[in-house]
């Protein structure tokens, strides 16, 4: 079962914005480490924040490890069509998506709780961009990348 960390909050709350933030810092990163890659898919949904699906092959504790990041968690096709691929094809160690705060049957955070270990939950609760910067900050501590 692939661990996972999840951010999860109600629509339009910045859940995906979040995320972005995080990409910004793993491509930072990235950019940093000689031996590192990364590959960036993007797509938008009509009248959405642009979403985007993120795999970084990174050193952590000098230990290559691969990361999945997918932004959107509203739609539970497009969520489990990223995590599949990031389990199947890229045989990422850890997977880092978005989720509407919602457990219901059908829903994505639903699906992540039956099918994987969830390391750390977040919710955000308001937009609050110190709230999503915090966050973003403790997922690196808990990779051992700050």
């Amino acid at each position: 079962m692939k661990d996972c960390y999840v951010i999860k909050g109600v629509q339009n709350i910045g859940k995906s914005t979040t995320i972005g933030i995080l990409k910004e810092e793993l491509l930072n990163i990235t950019v940093n480490q000689d031996d590192s890659y990364y590959s960036i898919r993007n797509w938008n949904h009509p009248g959405c924040v642009p979403d985007f699906r993120l795999v970084v092959d990174i050193k952590i504790n000098n230990e290559r490890k691969k990361i999945g990041v997918v932004s959107h968690g509203d739609i539970l096709q497009d969520s489990i069509d990223a995590i599949n691929d990031f389990v199947n094809i890229e045989n990422c160690d850890l997977i880092i998506c978005a989720t509407r705060s919602v457990n219901r049957a059908g829903s994505v955070l639903n699906y992540i709780n039956d099918n994987y270990h969830v390391l750390k939950e977040y919710e955000l609760l308001q937009k609050n961009e110190n709230e999503q910067k915090k966050i973003v900050q403790d997922i690196l501590v808990c990779l051992g990348l700050k």
